[in-house]
């Protein structure tokens, strides 16, 4: 079978000004003993290695990260290589260090949440169980104000586990889906938008447990097949609960039984072609409103003639095959726990109608962006807004940030983001806008002139 992959070929360069040494990234696997060999060369040297990827002329530099082991009585250090911090997309598609930078390898060592392994698996501990409940506190409905506190802040990651929406976060970003650029309006058709969180999914654990073994992606003209989710559910029937990913079509809605009068309806895009129902306890379902406004108004039909957007759910269920004497097969979903992401029409996540904004501006002048999710807490002190990846000189982006609130205690931390922003880039090496002052957003940055946009490619 004739293998037709690209091939990635790796740099290390000489620290002694000699001819650099070309090594080919797929040797980690058919000829691991001479990588881990030259890994261990160039660990800890300078200048560093990087692979043919270049962002405004200048080769993408990798790091060279390494991981000791006790193995029968004996130690080990195995080498691996990582992307820099944050510039995981500037890598083209095809590279294997494209969009890694947030939940990569480089990041395993400071997140306990969050494992990396050679093989390119990752293995995450989420803050929700997907066994079967045991106990009553394991019954109880989620803990709101716990998992959802800060979503856009901290809100990945609780106690070195991450959040059930953490968890959406990291499959956005393996996805490559929290950045834009205008060579990727096909990654956001239905299809494609599937296939790619399932290939997302395809090399995560959770909790031990594989996602491409209990997870599915429901999405209007996406190619979703009943008998695949039937097959889901009778195969972890009895024994975990399932995850759903979804983009909710309506706010939830009472539809109570005379054996659950507190039952609600999730209505998620392409269920019914499916014939999956959702359903949650009035208990589960929380404060809709409160923990997400935005959600609420859009779904609410209150901001559709303003501006677009979409709400995704990630939730985890109890499945069951309900097969009726007449009428078709249905699948029956009752929802434990879930978490809401709003994204604009590009999928782009969003934490406020003003950050629609600026993702829906920033489309339409074609520009090149991110929108960093945190999961690292400790990784820096602020987390811009949006990163945008087409400007200045040397590879440096530029952040952006949305000043939207007036209250006391915001001000204060606004404050000490724009000492901060001042301080690591200069007063001009930053985007900001604080619509109580200036209603309209103020110009963007230009884009700097280099070249193809690497995302074309895609």
């Amino acid at each position: 079978m004739i293998n037709n992959r690209p091939q990635t070929w790796l740099t290390f360069p000489s620290a002694m000004g000699g001819p650099p040494e070309r090594v080919d990234y797929a040797w980690r696997l058919s000829r691991p003993a001479v990588f881990q060999a030259c890994l261990a060369r160039h660990h800890g040297k300078l200048p560093r290695p990087h692979c043919d990827c270049h962002d405004q002329g200048r080769p993408l530099q990798l790091s060279i990260k390494g991981r000791t082991d006790e193995v029968e009585g004996q130690r080990r250090t195995v080498y691996h290589l990582a992307c820099q911090k944050q510039e995981g997309p500037l890598h083209r598609p095809g590279c294997p260090f494209h969009g890694t930078s947030e939940i990569g390898q480089s990041d395993a060592a400071r997140m306990p949440a969050i494992r990396s392994h050679e093989d390119g698996t990752v293995s995450m501990t989420v803050d929700i169980p997907f066994g079967l409940a045991k106990s009553v506190a394991d019954a109880e409905g989620p803990r709101e104000q716990e998992r959802e506190r800060g979503r856009f802040g901290s809100g990945g990651l609780q106690r070195n586990r991450l959040t059930l929406l953490g968890l959406l976060w990291a499959i956005w970003d393996r996805a490559h889906l929290s950045g834009w650029s205008p060579a990727q309006t096909k990654a956001r058709f239905p299809r494609v938008l599937r296939q790619r969180l399932l290939t997302a999914m395809a090399g995560l654990e959770t909790n031990g447990v594989a996602l491409a073994q209990v997870a599915d992606v429901v999405l209007w003209k996406a190619d979703c097949r009943a008998t695949a989710l039937q097959d889901l559910a009778v195969r972890n029937s009895g024994r975990s609960r399932v995850l759903l990913i979804g983009r909710l079509s309506a706010l939830p809605m009472p539809a109570p039984t005379p054996h659950a009068p507190d039952r609600w309806r999730m209505s998620l895009d392409g269920t019914s072609d499916v014939g999956l129902s959702v359903f949650i306890e009035r208990g589960r379902l929380g404060n809709w409103a409160g923990r997400y406004p935005l959600a609420a108004r859009v779904l609410g039909g209150t901001d559709r003639p303003s501006v677009g957007a979409n709400v995704f759910v990630i939730l985890t269920a109890t499945m069951r095959v309900y097969a009726p004497p007449a009428g078709p097969t249905r699948v029956i979903a009752d929802v434990q726990d879930y978490a809401l992401m709003e994204t604009s029409l590009q999928m782009v996540p969003v934490a406020s109608a003003l950050e629609l904004r600026v993702a829906d501006d920033l489309v339409a002048a074609g520009r090149r962006f991110s929108k960093p999710l945190r999961y690292d807490p400790d990784a820096e002190p602020v987390l811009p807004d949006f990163v945008l990846q087409d400007t200045g000189a040397a590879g440096r982006r530029t952040p952006m940030e949305v000043f939207g609130r007036t209250d006391e205690a915001y001000q204060a931390r606004q404050a000490e983001k724009t000492a901060w922003y001042d301080l690591r880039y200069g007063r001009a090496g930053w985007w900001s806008w604080e619509p109580a002052i200036q209603p309209e957003p103020p110009p963007f940055p230009p884009a700097a002139l280099h070249g193809q946009d690497p995302d074309a490619r895609r």
